[in-house]
């Protein structure tokens, strides 16, 4: 790996690691502007250096990279909700790998197809599994404020406060993971709890 990297003339190496320890201990003598590590580390849980790592105070912050395999989805995802700013799956080309570096180091995300899908992947399983526990009121209240309806019109056709169908979308959106009335309609579509 430090083959590669020092090939590229816009990156430069300066430092080297064998631990997460030995990495933080580097990286708060001399914080880097970039950070690439594997998602699996021998002797720190990934998620926990991430967070020592964002945590560190300095005249500027360091950007994380992960690395992964495909079979590491799941701690690629935890390290994306941690903090890190980008992935790079090892199977993926040097080329690729160093795209991403340059990517996260100008200040932008950059995820792998693999990590793209993973995402994609958990996603949809966390949204049927918030369809799955919606109350039967609750996907009513879901359907009609899809249909285009007002609170205030819902609980008229319900015969409920508005308080209640504001209680109840609230709680829908919530278990379907949206944080405001238009993503609860187009998600609400998009999976046909409109229709019903």
């Amino acid at each position: 790996m430090r083959a590669l990297l020092a090939r590229e003339p816009r990156l430069r190496v300066t430092a080297h690691a064998g631990t997460a320890h030995d990495a933080l201990v580097e990286a708060r003598h001399s914080p880097p502007d970039l950070l690439l590590m594997s998602a699996s580390l021998p002797d720190m849980r990934s998620v926990t250096f991430i967070a020592h790592v964002k945590g560190m105070r300095g005249p500027r912050r360091t950007r994380i990279v992960v690395l992964s395999d495909a079979h590491d989805a799941a701690d690629a995802r935890a390290c994306l909700i941690a903090g890190a700013d980008g992935h790079a799956d090892r199977r993926e080309s040097a080329h690729s790998l160093i795209t991403t570096l340059l990517a996260v180091h100008r200040g932008d995300v950059a995820l792998s197809t693999h990590a793209i899908e993973s995402l994609a992947e958990i996603e949809r399983a966390t949204t049927h599994a918030g369809v799955a526990m919606l109350t039967e009121r609750e996907r009513e209240m879901v359907r009609l404020a899809a249909g285009g309806l007002r609170n205030d019109e819902i609980a008229r056709r319900v015969s409920v406060s508005p308080t209640t169908v504001k209680t109840h979308i609230r709680n829908a959106m919530k278990k379907l993971n949206v944080h405001d009335r238009a993503r609860l309609v187009a998600l609400a579509h998009q999976l046909h709890l409109a229709d019903r």
